[in-house]
């Protein structure tokens, strides 16, 4: 096996290249009861992505990226103002990837895992590109700060 994987120019033990995968689900979160969660959301010292939410407000989705590439997700959330609104009376979610740490903010104890990539304007359409070097666990975690209950998450990994 040694002799023929080193003719061919591939080495013996060289792991097969990742294949591109894809996938959606539907999310039904109700906004957050606090309304004082905006200005927690995304703050390292106190948390990281959907710190100080309502548990109900708040999807986690593990998902593991099998090599080196580029993970898309996207988020839309039900927008029945047609976006004709300011965050303040129209819909804002918030979309997170996050690298589980298992630590905890100092400030607070809130999660605290290692922030990749984040998309968090004000409007329920959430986009993030995030390129990785190497397989890696994330979490894809959402959260309804203002708005309908209804959103579509989709999700592509290309090599």
């Amino acid at each position: 096996a040694l002799l023929t994987a080193g003719l061919t120019g591939i080495p013996a033990d060289a792991a097969p290249k990742p294949k591109p995968f894809s996938g959606s689900y539907d999310l039904k979160l109700n906004p957050d009861p606090t309304g004082e969660a905006t200005g927690f959301a995304g703050s390292a010292s106190l948390g990281t992505g959907c710190t100080n939410f309502s548990e109900a407000s708040i999807n986690r989705r593990a998902l593991t990226v099998p090599g080196k590439g580029k993970l898309k997700v996207t988020l839309v959330a039900a927008d029945p103002t047609n976006g004709a609104t300011s965050a303040a009376i129209g819909v804002d979610w918030d979309l997170y990837i996050l690298q589980p740490t298992g630590a905890k903010a100092p400030n607070t104890g809130f999660n605290a895992d290692e922030e990749l990539d984040s998309s968090h304007g004000a409007t329920g359409n959430e986009q993030t590109n995030t390129t990785f070097t190497k397989a890696t666990k994330v979490i894809i975690e959402i959260c309804n700060l203002i708005g309908t209950p209804d959103a579509k998450v989709t999700f592509s990994y290309k090599p």
